[in-house]
């Protein structure tokens, strides 16, 4: 039996990880009424997304989640990255990026995704104008001119949901993209991310090191939560192939295999924790905009883990939506989106309707090039560094060392990183 009684709502967020609670915190508080759909259990313990990887948190991603008012719970636990240093395996070439150079204390932090996934879902329950539905799971979706129909699947019976905009942050295999029948352009890498934390012989000094390989990047990061000051986490990208073998080391072989390919420039590495592996692909909706519906996150992009982007790419789709959204941000004034504005309404405006199509095209329009960019870059890096012709090893080593010797070029590389000024 399917109940209808009392679920309006104006926006429905389908995805109760990281970007989607991201998401409901940033628009609380803005006068909508909102719902939050999650499949997993409240305590988070079973979500995907909440597990025992670390996450690279650039720069401007910190500032967002400063202001989402998270950051406080998780400054403790976080290590910051205050150099990086790339370098590409048997070849010349190589650079280095130093924080003081761009005039700010870390380019960003590391944080466990446990952690980062616990501080945003803290105290959800408290936020008055949020229902969470959870746990819950979509089952269809219905879209006219005004509303959208939401139907979930809760405790042993269906639930029926309106809003005017729903937002789909569910992840990789996004029921919400696949019901709407949006095209997904997608690439198997043939390649798995095989990650773990780690201990070395000696401190880690708030260096990341990324380090190119004739099998994909293998990172290092800096990681107090495995041992302060010599705590590192790991991904180690390899062949598909590769992936069992790999798993079937004992500790030692691991490290020694590991120590191989990475170098001494932490001295012996002494200790590892649990490994796994992840497989990796680039998958993409080139359109993520439908009649009030719009597709964040990883439902949105999943991308390599070369140069750790994915979650900063997600949060900034959901700070560029949640500023668009927020009625001190615009006005409708029949016609079209009035920018800047300073208050909510006057002079014959309304407050936004959440799933105008012309805010929406305003969404994708402004995510369009950071995404590209992003997206391009890692497959890019992944595709030409994994490539063991010599012309392109002597053009990449070229980049490298060119990177090295100009400060401009570093300093637009530096801010891309930190994504400062793009969410």
């Amino acid at each position: 039996m399917v109940s209808d009684s009392g679920w309006e709502f104006d926006i429905v967020i389908v995805g109760g990880g990281m970007v989607g609670c991201a998401l409901a915190r940033a628009l609380s508080g803005a006068g909508y009424r909102l719902a939050l759909i999650e499949s997993t259990p409240v305590d988070g313990s079973h979500h995907p997304s909440f597990d025992t990887r670390t996450l690279a948190l650039a720069a401007g991603s910190q500032q967002l989640l400063e202001r989402l008012g998270v950051w406080s719970t998780l400054a403790a636990s976080a290590t910051p990255i205050r150099q990086i240093q790339v370098s590409d395996r048997g070849h010349f070439g190589g650079t280095r990026l130093d924080a003081a150079e761009e005039g700010v204390a870390a380019f960003g932090q590391v944080v466990g995704a446990a952690a980062l996934g616990a501080a945003l879902t803290r105290n959800l329950d408290q936020l008055a104008d949020l229902t969470r539905l959870q746990p819950a799971t979509l089952q269809q979706l219905t879209v006219a001119a005004d509303r959208v129909t939401v139907t979930i699947q809760i405790g042993r019976g269906s639930q029926r949901l309106s809003a005017a905009l729903v937002v789909a942050a569910d992840g990789g295999e996004s029921a919400v993209a696949a019901q709407l029948g949006l095209k997904v352009w997608q690439s198997d890498y043939q390649q798995s991310a095989i990650v773990a934390q780690l201990v070395s012989e000696r401190p880690h000094r708030h260096i990341a090191y990324e380090r190119f390989t004739d099998s994909g990047p293998l990172a290092l990061l800096p990681d107090d939560s495995a041992a302060v000051g010599n705590g590192w986490s790991l991904v180690w990208t390899a062949h598909r192939q590769q992936e069992a073998a790999l798993l079937a080391l004992n500790d030692g072989e691991f490290l020694r295999a590991l120590q191989h390919r990475f170098g001494r420039r932490v001295g012996t590495l002494m200790q590892i924790g649990t490994r796994t592996a992840y497989p990796l692909r680039l998958r993409y909706l080139p359109t993520q905009i439908g009649q009030r519906v719009v597709v964040v996150g990883n439902a949105a992009h999943t991308i390599h883990p070369v140069g750790g982007q994915g979650f900063n790419l997600g949060l900034r789709d959901a700070s560029t939506l949640a500023r668009l959204l927020r009625p001190s941000a615009l006005r409708y004034d029949g016609r079209d989106w009035q920018f800047p504005v300073t208050a909510a309404t006057g002079a014959g405006g309304r407050v936004a309707d959440a799933g105008e199509a012309a805010l929406l095209r305003r969404y994708q329009q402004q995510r369009r090039p950071d995404q590209a960019a992003v997206i391009g870059f890692s497959d890019l890096a992944t595709r030409l560094f994994s490539n063991q012709l010599p012309p392109l090893v002597a053009a990449r080593g070229g980049g490298l060392l060119a990177l090295a010797l100009c400060p401009s070029a570093r300093h637009r590389f530096a801010r891309r990183a930190m994504g400062l000024g793009l969410g």
